[in-house]
């Protein structure tokens, strides 16, 4: 979307942003990709790390931006505070070579397991808002990884 819609393409490119996110990571920071879905993408629990390729680890901010009506009912984003202080499930052990996007099926249920696992050992609930994950019908949370621990 960043490549064609002028709107995202300046949140895209903006020099301040890049500039809080680097202060943040004490890192330069740089954009690199854009999800998009026609429809919600109805994601299950996950680390986002797990999904991408990242190097160095946990250097990712993500940004969701609803480009429809979301409600509590319909299985909004939702994050666990503190959960990208977790590490990678056992068998992404030589991350960033194998995530999800490489990982077997059967790898990818230990890891849907382990997510589950440590939502469940969460301390504190989903972010304010948020839905229940385990609701039926309902989107399960996203779980984001956004600053080194």
């Amino acid at each position: 979307m960043h490549t064609w819609c002028g709107s995202a393409k300046e949140i895209f490119g903006s020099t301040r942003l890049r500039g809080l996110v680097s202060l943040l990571f004490d890192h330069p920071a740089m954009a690199l990709s854009s999800l998009n879905f026609i429809q919600g993408s109805r994601q299950a629990l996950h680390q986002d790390m797990a999904v991408f390729h990242i190097h160095p680890s946990n250097y990712l901010i993500g940004a969701w931006i609803a480009g429809e009506d979301v409600s509590a009912d319909a299985g909004p984003l939702v994050l666990y505070p503190g959960s990208h202080r977790e590490p990678l499930a056992a068998e992404f052990w030589d991350y960033p070579q194998t995530n999800l996007r490489t990982a077997d099926a059967e790898a990818t249920a230990r890891n849907q397991a382990y997510v589950d696992l440590l939502a469940q050992r969460t301390a504190e609930p989903p972010a304010r808002g948020a839905s229940n994950p385990d609701a039926p019908g309902q989107a399960r949370a996203k779980r984001t990884d956004a600053l080194p621990a």
